[in-house]
């Protein structure tokens, strides 16, 4: 454990010295005090949507609420009340969000304060309502986790594409949709704060009182891979096994995946394209966050300097990521990928298509968007360039299975054991590449950029070929 406490704060430590340069120059160098104010609400808003995204998420990962995995071996098959039982960790998961949700509100609205928020620096009553609008989305994410959404997680493209309508229009109505824009109102101070807030408390009081009263119909299974989900998160087995979230929800996503169909291709290289299309077509949450995730990206690339830079390229690596489903199944089922004609490095490759096509289909209406708002086009062309690096980076990723027992163990340093550099560096192979494909796209032009694309592209498919043995 203290060994653990020590990589984490030397990590922490280098990134402070590395990056809080880098913080301060984007600060400075930011808009206007008035647009960056004026912004501050549309801001909170999005972070409130994407708290809440990763709430129904996560019930449908985790299940409604979390239940050790004893308790419902045996207590839950034993003659007692489930209501007692559920009711009771249901309320210990709503007071721990309330409580997490608070704390963060009040450390954003510090550092809004510190930067762009015009606020007295002894007005204690902004961070009151910052406190209670943090407890109420709080509650909330515990009412939509047990609410199970998962099949109207689609839903959610809706208000996020009309918040970014309405910030990208400075019209404040907007933030007046939903309770992440309700929670922006609170937080900037906005006009009708009160009523917000209000608004704010009523939505999650009635959605822990529903979700409350749905949790009591859950079904012994679903609690089960709820509890073994929960025991491999916190026995650390998405650092060696990184899949292992694929093999989990899998089974989830079929329950709740639609029924469409497309015909079968005679044409036997065009049948991984295919599958992978089928499954986007049937589970279309990937879509939807690679769409949001390329929006941030290209906004980010446009902004120019090397800190926007690795935020765009963590961003369109995230959003290949969201796209390859497919390709993270073969590479965790290699019996799967024997069923595709070809060589097992071009069938590495073949299953990056269909990914590529979706993200330029995806990243062409929100380039022009973007465009027509005022980002620099010439960044959008280079984050359009970097989208078949990014694919062929996240193939990499997908495809780099179980890691290594060699470099849990490391080797000592002066400065102590190797085990969590080597670990992230392992984790982070892919992301990392594509930002010196970006470094060198903006250092050395399109010949760099075109290099970089296929030594990714073919490091992805030695990748790949390893992991289909």
């Amino acid at each position: 454990m203290a060994y653990r406490v020590y990589v984490v704060l030397l990590c922490v430590g280098l990134a402070t010295v590395v990056g809080g340069g880098w913080v301060r120059d984007a600060l400075a160098a930011d808009v206007a005090a008035t647009r960056a104010a004026a912004a501050v609400p549309f801001g909170v808003a999005a972070v409130a949507l994407t708290a809440l995204w990763g709430a129904v998420r996560e019930g449908a990962l985790r299940g409604p609420v979390s239940v050790p995995g004893p308790v419902i071996d045996w207590v839950l098959t034993s003659p007692v009340s489930w209501e007692r039982v559920l009711g009771g960790a249901y309320a210990r998961d709503v007071l721990a969000r309330a409580l997490v949700g608070a704390a963060g509100c009040v450390a954003l609205l510090l550092v809004l304060r510190a930067t762009v928020l015009p606020i007295a620096p002894g007005a204690l009553g902004p961070l009151l309502w910052a406190a209670l609008a943090g407890a109420f989305l709080g509650a909330l994410s515990a009412g939509l986790r047990a609410l199970d959404l998962a099949p109207r997680t689609l839903y959610f493209v809706l208000p996020l594409a009309l918040l970014a309508v309405a910030a990208a229009l400075t019209w404040t109505a907007g933030l007046w949709l939903g309770p992440w824009g309700w929670a922006g109102i609170v937080l900037a101070g906005e006009e009708g704060a009160p009523v917000a807030l209000a608004l704010l408390g009523a939505t999650a009081l009635g959605a822990v009182v529903v979700g409350g009263r749905r949790l009591f119909r859950v079904g012994f299974k679903e609690l089960r891979r709820g509890a073994e989900v929960t025991a491999a998160v916190k026995g650390g087995l998405w650092v060696t096994d990184p899949g292992w979230a694929g093999v989990v929800g899998e089974g989830r996503k079929a329950e709740k995946a639609g029924r469409v169909r497309l015909p079968v291709p005679r044409r036997g290289w065009l049948l991984a394209p295919w599958r992978d299309a089928v499954g986007l077509l049937r589970d279309g949450e990937g879509c939807v966050r690679a769409a949001a995730l390329l929006v941030v990206a290209f906004v980010a690339v446009g902004q120019g300097g090397n800190l926007w830079l690795a935020v765009g390229c963590g961003c369109l690596y995230l959003a290949a990521s969201a796209l390859l489903d497919g390709a993270r199944m073969c590479a965790l089922q290699p019996a799967r990928a024997r069923f595709f004609p070809g060589p097992p490095p071009m069938v590495a490759l073949a299953l990056g298509v269909t990914p590529l096509l979706v993200a330029g289909a995806l990243a062409l209406p929100a380039g022009v968007a973007l465009a027509l708002l005022g980002v620099d086009p010439v960044g959008l062309a280079w984050a359009v360039g970097l989208l078949p690096a990014a694919v062929g980076a996240a193939l990499a990723g997908a495809y780099r299975g179980q890691m290594p027992p060699t470099l849990l163990a490391g080797f000592d340093t002066p400065f102590g054991n190797s085990a969590g550099f080597q670990v992230v560096f392992w984790h982070g192979a892919g992301p990392l590449a594509l930002f010196g494909a970006a470094l060198g796209a903006a250092g050395w032009g399109v010949p760099a950029l075109v290099a970089a694309t296929v030594g990714i592209g073919v490091w992805a498919s030695r990748r790949g070929a390893r992991a289909f043995v």
